[in-house]
């Protein structure tokens, strides 16, 4: 038994805040549901239970405080959030590097990781001091082991980098990371049948607290949920525009399997069980995420808001990718900004923290058996197919 009680750490995050505005009430069931499959279905390593613990109390005291910003300064709530740059697609295909890339451009407004754990107070309110913010979140990544280096090896964290916003959805307490980092199999079955606008609705309010105080008004954001999440995004961001990166199905596959049982490995003492019917499961979601994609942009006033890259032009030439993007959408970029991403790719290759050597044969699938799934997103995008197995 994990010893998680929810009364008691809500009761503890109001007593700390001095709040109790919870806002909207529907957070309240995927909570429930999360912390009950945690208390009483994982298998936490007594270190784990505490990173847990510590993830969840700071999801809630962050949840209050937020609230609370929002009833005192009406000016956050007034914030637009107009036309938002998403890369997104398939986990594991170059959306980190690129969205770190695009970080580089002073005109791009990319969430950081501190702003994201902690956003509140509003992180880019030049009248504040946001060290405490910033070392509180670099204290948190380390203590849950985010920084350690079998991590950093799949993927590297850090309170400073621009990072996924699907971290957002963590406040909503609907968020496909929760799996990802804890066994939860109730949860897990819990989100399979959930829509995403709540979780979206949220992502909007935090990400309007994080433009408080900025003069910049171009996101640019970053996660591979939200091709899950497509016509869910689409309800709260109409003017979204999509990077949609495509990488061969079978390299991803391995390498998300890896980065899960990495994380896995930061909570629980015991590797995590990936039989046929997990992978099968896994496989089947983002396949079938990529044909809904496909379906969707059969419309052309939508398919005007997508574009499409391959991984492997990123990793050959990611200049030429930004550029592509740029002109897509007609959006300008200074050639003062070309020259940081130019210097950030010098320093950013792959391979910086040691090569990720994996096989897909290690989690029991062939890459034959992937191609299959994928054949319709393969045969569409006309995904180029890679051999070897290095991340």
């Amino acid at each position: 038994m994990a010893g998680f009680d929810l009364r008691d750490m809500m009761t503890a995050a109001e007593r700390d805040t001095g709040l109790s505005d919870w806002g909207d009430e529907d957070f309240r069931e995927p909570l429930t549901i999360l912390v009950r499959s945690l208390d009483r279905e994982t298998s936490l390593s007594d270190r784990g239970a505490a990173r847990a613990r510590l993830r969840l109390d700071n999801l809630l005291r962050q949840r209050l405080r937020v609230y609370h910003d929002r009833a005192r300064r009406p000016e956050i709530a007034a914030q637009a959030i107009r036309a938002p740059l998403v890369m997104t697609g398939l986990p594991r295909a170059g959306t980190s590097f690129l969205n770190s890339l695009m970080a580089q451009d002073p005109g791009n407004l990319s969430p950081r990781g501190w702003q994201m754990l902690r956003p509140s107070p509003p992180p880019n309110d030049p009248a504040i001091d946001h060290e405490p913010q910033m070392a509180a979140a670099h204290r948190q990544l380390e203590e849950e082991g985010f920084l350690a280096p079998e991590i950093q090896l799949r993927h590297e964290y850090g309170a400073l980098n621009a990072e996924e916003d699907g971290w957002l959805g963590e406040y909503q307490f609907l968020s496909i990371n929760f799996p990802a980092f804890w066994s939860v199999p109730s949860y897990s079955k819990y989100l399979a049948g959930q829509r995403y606008l709540p979780n979206y609705r949220m992502h909007r309010r935090l990400l309007q607290a994080l433009q408080l105080g900025s003069d910049i008004r171009r996101w640019t954001l970053k996660s591979p949920e939200h091709i899950i999440y497509l016509r869910d995004f689409l309800e709260v961001y109409p003017d979204a525009n999509f990077v949609i990166h495509h990488r061969d199905p079978s390299k991803v596959v391995a390498s998300v399997l890896s980065l899960l049982a990495a994380h896995h490995m930061q909570y629980s003492d015991t590797p995590l069980e990936m039989d046929r019917s997990f992978m099968s499961a896994f496989l089947d979601n983002f396949a079938a995420s990529m044909e809904r994609m496909i379906e969707l942009r059969q419309d052309p006033a939508v398919n005007s808001h997508f574009h499409d890259i391959r991984y492997l032009d990123l990793e050959r030439d990611p200049i030429a990718v930004v550029r592509g993007i740029h002109d897509r959408f007609g959006l300008a970029v200074s050639e003062g900004a070309i020259l940081r991403m130019e210097d950030f790719a010098r320093r950013n290759r792959k391979g910086k923290h040691g090569k990720h050597v994996y096989k897909l044969a290690d989690f029991g699938f062939s890459q034959t058996e992937v191609h299959e799934r994928f054949a319709r997103y393969i045969r569409h995008f006309d995904v180029e197919l890679e051999g070897g197995g290095q991340a």
